[in-house]
This record gives C-alpha cells, sequence and structure tokens, in this order.
C-alpha cells in the first residue's frame, strides 16, 4: 500500500498537510508509505509544516512515469 498525495487537494476540509499528519498518526495508516507531489508548495514548506516527514518522499511536478516509478518502488522496498 502507498497513498500519493497531491499538497492542492483537501480532505474532510481540512488543510492538506493537518490530513496528512492525520495519516502519520493513525494506528490504521501510520505504517503506510505516503509520496507528496506537489508543483507549488516547496520543501522549505513541507519541512516546516512536517518536520517528521521524509523530503525524500516529495516529488515535484511536472515529473515523468520514470522518477514516479523510482520513488514508489524506494518506498515500497524500506517498507519491508
Amino acid at each position: 500500500d502507498l497513498f500519493i498525495i497531491d499538497l492542492q487537494i483537501k480532505e474532510n476540509r481540512k488543510p492538506t498537510f493537518a490530513f496528512i499528519k492525520d495519516l502519520m498518526k493513525n494506528r490504521h495508516y501510520k505504517d503506510i508509505p505516503i509520496l507528496i507531489v506537489s508543483a507549488y508548495v516547496s520543501s522549505n514548506d513541507i519541512s516546516t509544516e512536517l518536520p517528521e516527514f521524509n523530503l525524500e518522499n516529495t516529488i515535484s511536478k511536472p515529473f515523468n512515469v520514470e522518477t514516479i516509478s523510482t520513488k514508489i518502488k524506494a518506498l515500497l522496498k524500506e517498507k519491508k
């Protein structure tokens, strides 16, 4: 399993950062890797809002299929 989250979305009217924090704390989802994609949010913004989040698990738009495929494979391999 893997979450791919675009930082422009909102879930249940919460800011996306809060949604990601909730996923990371939730006992059912905390072990599922998260890949953040965004065209508008910088690594600095992510590290400020989610200091516990591994910035290696981010990808900037636009991206090609090979780039996201490599990231996904790495995240799934880390989980094992």
